[in-house]
């Protein structure tokens, strides 16, 4: 009977510990809270967490990601009203920034995104939205990152694509 508690006493603390090993995939990074406050970012590789004291509050893809944006209404300096759908390509730079700093951080980022091209419109008459657009594009960008820093996010171009 000793020996059958024993080993099932083993057997437990085996699977405890085997279940604090991860493996942090290449394109992901792992916040750790211990005991609800951040710890550490985990980066690629082999980590070993304290059972029942670390979670892991979020698994960050550090891949490039595309955000289509649905058509916005913007009025440019000379007056006209135009559509203009947008496509963000944007990475996440700091995992916990990117956690903790807004409560939907893509979504801080669409509602940036709109704000930036509501302003450079208003900056620029409607045939320099169809010509200049590489300027139009860059300004959008550097407004973007200007303010997404704070959020752990960076983009890196943005598409636009008049409607009308």
């Amino acid at each position: 009977m000793i020996p059958f508690i024993i080993a099932a006493v083993l057997i437990a603390g085996l699977l405890v510990t085997v279940s604090g090993v991860r493996v942090v995939p290449q394109h992901m990074a792992f916040v750790v809270e211990r005991q609800g406050v951040y710890r550490t970012t985990w980066q690629s590789g082999l980590h070993i967490k304290i059972p029942f004291v670390d979670r892991i509050s979020n698994r960050v893809v550090m891949l490039e990601r595309v955000g289509d944006l649905p058509p916005h209404p913007v009025i440019t300096s000379d007056g006209a009203e135009l559509q203009i759908a947008s496509r963000v390509y944007f990475y996440v730079v700091d995992p916990q920034l990117f956690t903790y700093a807004a409560e939907f951080p893509l979504r801080e980022l669409e509602q940036l995104t709109y704000a930036a091209l509501r302003n450079v419109a208003a900056n620029t008459t409607h045939d320099e939205l169809a010509v200049r657009n590489d300027r139009v594009n860059a300004d959008v960008v550097d407004f973007i990152n200007a303010s997404s820093d704070a959020w752990g996010i960076q983009a890196h171009r943005v598409e636009l694509n008049t409607l009308n």
